[in-house]
């Protein structure tokens, strides 16, 4: 995959306006992306506005607070034993919307479901270095590492690993209502508050806290613009775009300082793109200073390797030959590259880029054609869904840890791959350090 740029997820869209929770009037908020259905994680992988509905009404065992520090949730408290490798978790007492209790039974099923062979939970290859997951306790659950993961609640805090049962969570927010436009929040009761009520009385009615919009970002921005919204969530890069063009001052326009993959990923083909040299080509091209003097707004840094540098796990990190090679020089090479190429008979059809169709996809796009005509290539864009040549990538690491980043390439991932690197993968899984 070419090095491309450090994501930053976006957008945090907020009004100069009270705290709207706490007020008698529900907030506003408008999700950027279609209206999610609250499915298992380990049966399909949430969607960013499902993930933002879990985060509230379906925690895991601990949760990450506004400074991305991990705070319990389920889990009352921990502690961690033998150097990193066992953490015990005592549960806090909550009870289903019957009357039952959360029992660690329950978490233990649901995390060892989420690692299972045919679990489609996008944390399973981070959770191969489980070894033990056990109810010690209706109330404790045990999980044993084979080996220290320093990450490993900020794993367990992720929306992939939230507790359902069916489509209910435990968190302090459920539905109270929805229809085909929005969804409503309210404080989820918990069985026991209704224990002092009279007999015959019925619980009060919990006020809606939230109406949740979800809908594309154009739209959710000229909400927020004519002052139907009080918060408009969930964009991502390409999105900026819309957010700029109604001149947010700065302390309305808000980033997620998140590290992620943001680039192109080769799918694997014959002909020109099953050559490494030719994908370095491609690579070599694009001048990630032009793509970052886009994002001004954004404290985005380029990033010279797939993994994040400074990751302290790791040494050293190789940087490709040419990486700070003056742009035009290395077009040039790229250049000679292709015509030898074609020079040997062989053939180079426009590829296909596939990227989503919104005003800060076809931008991107641009970007990525121009660079590649200067070698003499052509490129033509196709919708996320069509068959493709790259695929444009973004997606927010779920902890520091430099593993995750890797497993993205493994096989069976539908990029261009490596088997030695998959074998190095597991080799370095099995190390003791």
């Amino acid at each position: 995959m070419p090095r491309r740029l450090l994501t930053l997820l976006l957008l945090l869209l907020a009004a100069g306006c009270s705290d709207a929770f706490g007020e008698n009037e529900p907030v506003v908020v408008s999700v950027a992306g279609e209206r999610p259905t609250l499915a298992d994680p380990n049966r399909a992988p949430p969607r960013r506005g499902a993930a933002l509905l879990l985060e509230g009404m379906a925690p895991g065992l601990v949760t990450l607070d506004a400074e991305g520090q991990v705070e319990p949730a389920l889990a009352r408290r921990w502690i961690v034993l033998d150097d990193g490798v066992s953490y015990i978790f005592r549960l806090a007492d909550r009870h289903w919307r019957d009357g039952s209790e959360l029992t660690a039974a329950q978490i233990v099923s649901q995390l060892r479901a989420a690692r299972a062979p045919d679990s489609r939970n996008r944390l399973r290859p981070l959770l191969r270095d489980i070894e033990l997951i056990e109810a010690v306790t209706p109330e404790i659950v045990e999980i044993v590492l084979r080996h220290p993961r320093s990450d490993f609640l900020q794993l367990l805090a992720q929306p992939d690993l939230a507790v359902l049962r069916g489509s209910e969570g435990l968190g302090w927010l459920e539905i109270a209502g929805a229809n085909a436009e929005r969804v409503q929040l309210r404080a989820r009761r918990e069985p026991a508050d209704e224990e002092d009520l009279a007999e015959g009385e019925a619980p009060a009615e919990a006020p809606v806290r939230a109406l949740v919009y979800f809908e594309p970002m154009p739209r959710a921005v000229a909400r927020f613009e004519l002052g139907r919204a009080d918060v408009v969530l969930g964009g991502t890069l390409l999105d900026l775009i819309y957010a700029e063009a109604i001149e947010p001052s700065n302390d309305q326009l808000l980033f997620d300082p998140v590290q992620g993959l943001f680039g192109l990923g080769f799918v694997p083909r014959e002909g020109f793109l099953a050559d490494g040299e030719n994908r370095d080509a491609l690579s070599m091209a694009i001048s990630r200073r032009r793509i970052m003097a886009a994002f001004d707004r954004i404290a985005a840094e380029r990033q010279r390797t797939i993994i994040p540098e400074g990751v302290t796990e790791l040494r050293r990190l190789t940087l490709p030959d040419w990486y700070d090679v003056d742009i035009e020089a290395r077009r040039a090479y790229a250049a000679d590259i292709v015509a030898r190429w074609r020079g040997a008979g062989g053939e180079i059809p426009p590829l296909r880029v596939a990227i989503p169709a919104s005003e800060g996809g076809r931008r991107m796009f641009a970007e990525f054609r121009a660079a590649w005509r200067t070698i003499g290539i052509d490129a033509v864009m196709v919708a996320p869904d069509r068959p493709a040549d790259l695929v444009l990538v973004d997606r927010v690491a779920p902890s520091e840890a430099p593993d995750w980043y890797l497993a993205q390439f493994r096989c069976g991932s539908g990029f261009v791959c490596s088997e030695t690197l998959d074998r190095a993968l597991d080799a370095m899984r099995a190390a003791p350090d």
